[in-house]
């Protein structure tokens, strides 16, 4: 089998880096990329001579396997599910999609392709501190779960685009960063059973939701949460991960371990911890991977379904 093709929709932050971590991929090429500006193409160099003339001409395209859709979040719904009617693997920026209703929509359409694979990007799952963290709760060493808090601290007044001030669709800010910490408590401690949720605007004025949410969870295994996500931070980005477990914490890379005797302050893990680490090329490697070797991926449709719906809608 050659390389598996590739259609990028959407040329912002993340189709940017799409394009890089697929390029890179010795199994993968990207034949087309569309969107709806063409004058951003100047923030996308080489690129114009790949430039699809609609995005329904990348779905007709035999050689094109993998429709990558880093496009508004309010537009999630309606490509996925006409990259699915077409026959193509998709993988879908976070959040899935803006409503509980369209998310069903886009798994109902799922559930007819069994032999496609669809993967939603929640970048941090690939981050080697939470990688790390998730491996050693899977493993017992931090014993059981009693409290666990992750948190999205980001300034993006300098980042934002038309769309996301648009009140017709508006960038909804638990969709589009508190996402990140609520998918991550979910993978390593489980589903959500309830939520109490609370929000201000003081920063983002000019923005037509809060941004300022926290969330406080009872997990369905009893253990205790809390998300924060500030999108008007005066601080530099951050994402942090802490799970409290009976036999030990772990609190981004500091881990301590009751079970290490004398032990009186945290052990430092050897990793490094980069502000926005560089995860692309190991979510697209892991795709093209599950889609050569018929693997399911790590965050299939109803995963980033169920994060999607609690950013949607805390109650839901």
């Amino acid at each position: 089998m050659g390389k598996l093709g590739v259609g990028i929709v959407g040329i912002g932050h993340a189709g940017r880096e799409h394009f890089t971590a697929f390029e890179e991929n010795p199994d993968a090429r990207v034949l087309a990329v569309w969107a709806p500006s063409v004058r951003r193409l100047d923030l996308f160099p080489g690129t114009m001579d790949l430039f699809a003339p609609s995005f329904e001409s990348m779905l007709e395209r035999d050689d094109i396997d993998i429709i990558s859709l880093c496009s508004p979040n309010y537009a999630h719904a309606e490509q996925a599910v006409a990259a699915l009617a077409a026959d193509k693997h998709v993988i879908c920026e976070k959040p899935l999609a803006t409503t509980l209703e369209d998310c069903e929509r886009i798994v109902r359409m799922a559930d007819t392709k069994p032999s496609l694979k669809f993967m939603v990007g929640q970048s941090a799952r690939f981050n080697p501190i939470c990688k790390t963290i998730k491996r050693l709760y899977d493993e017992g060493e931090l014993g059981e779960a009693f409290f666990a808090e992750a948190d999205y601290l980001h300034n993006i007044g300098n980042r934002i685009k038309d769309w996301w001030v648009d009140d017709r669709n508006p960038h909804f800010g638990l969709m589009g960063g508190g996402v990140h910490p609520i998918d991550l408590l979910r993978w390593i401690v489980g589903d959500i059973d309830e939520v109490f949720a609370i929000s201000n605007q003081k920063v983002l004025t000019e923005f037509p939701h809060d941004d300022a949410y926290l969330m406080n969870f009872r997990f369905e295994n009893g253990c205790l949460g809390k998300m924060a996500a500030f999108l008007g931070c005066q601080r530099p980005y951050e994402l942090n991960l802490a799970i409290y477990g009976t036999r030990g914490t772990a609190i981004n890379d500091r881990l301590y371990l009751s079970k290490v005797e004398e032990l009186e302050d945290f052990i430092r893990l050897p990793i490094t911890i980069l502000a926005e680490h560089p995860t692309f090329g190991e979510e697209m490697a892991h795709f093209v991977d599950c889609i050569l070797n018929d693997k399911a991926p790590m965050i299939d449709v109803r995963d980033g379904a169920k994060s999607a719906a609690r950013a949607e809608n805390p109650s839901t």
